[in-house]
């Protein structure tokens, strides 16, 4: 059978109502739901006030495109501290919190990106400064061999390499094209997951092809991702050495670490 319930066949595809979305949770395990709330709201705590220390100093410094990326960066782990805590808080509350953190963690990743063209001095800049680093054999053909897929680049699909030993335009826009393409298709892929699980689990409804469906669109967010990390990961290695006094690689690691982090968050939800 394809429905659980016939009559309720009109419904699958219907938007949450706030009933659905606020609803009590099993607390009958009272010590330790009290126990994990004080934890989470301890982190959220410290990880609220380190964020507002960073925000002052960056509402001090000149109004730049710079310092929008910086604040909206800075605002990632005050994301993931907020999710973590109503996770806790209200269990049933998970899905759409890691929406909201999806969301933010795509833009986090594009910001950054945008961050290392800026401090570069521009993409024409970027595009001379490394295009006269890799004749000396500082990047050349290898600019795609970085994680997460590493020296497997060559199995890819030719969209992972260009072919040509000097950086041009075109291999700058490749990469910022596939760093900002999860910002669009991560809120959509999310979106839907969040409501075919609210469609599924809250009213109980079950249809074969929804199961589908939602691996479907976390396949396609997972590619897209990849695909993200993987223009970040080889824009951030060519400008390493030149950006080196900006500290990009405390940045880059606290993202990934940020990003570590939401994928173990997602696996236990």
């Amino acid at each position: 059978m394809a429905l659980s319930r016939p009559d309720e066949a009109q419904s699958i595809l219907s938007l949450p109502t706030l009933a659905d979305i606020i609803v009590h949770g099993d607390r009958r395990d009272h010590a330790r739901y009290l126990l994990g709330l004080a934890v989470a709201s301890i982190l959220l705590a410290g990880t609220m006030v380190l964020c507002l220390s960073h925000q002052r100093e960056l509402m001090l410094a000149p109004v730049s495109p710079r310092r929008k990326y910086y604040i909206l960066m800075h605002l990632f782990p005050f994301v993931v501290a907020s999710s973590c805590w109503f996770q806790v808080a209200v269990p049933e509350l998970a899905v759409g919190t890691l929406l909201v953190q999806e969301i933010w963690e795509a833009l986090a990743l594009h910001f950054f990106g945008l961050t290392i063209i800026d401090l570069m001095g521009g993409p024409e800049t970027t595009v001379r400064i490394l295009a006269q680093r890799e004749p000396q054999g500082m990047f050349g053909r290898s600019r795609w061999c970085v994680p997460p897929c590493c020296c497997a680049v060559v199995l890819l699909p030719c969209a992972f390499r260009d072919g040509t030993t000097v950086f041009n335009n075109a291999a700058l826009h490749k990469m910022l094209a596939m760093i900002e393409q999860y910002c669009y298709v991560a809120p959509i892929a999310a979106s839907v997951t969040t409501l075919l699980d609210f469609n599924t689990h809250q009213r109980q409804v079950h249809f074969e092809g929804l199961f589908q469906v939602e691996l479907l669109m976390q396949l396609v967010q997972s590619i897209s991702m990849f695909c993200c990390l993987q223009a970040l990961f080889a824009l951030y290695r060519a400008t390493h050495d030149v950006l080196h006094r900006f500290k990009t690689t405390s940045k880059f690691l606290s993202i990934k670490l940020l990003i570590l982090l939401s994928l173990i968050q997602k696996t236990l939800v």
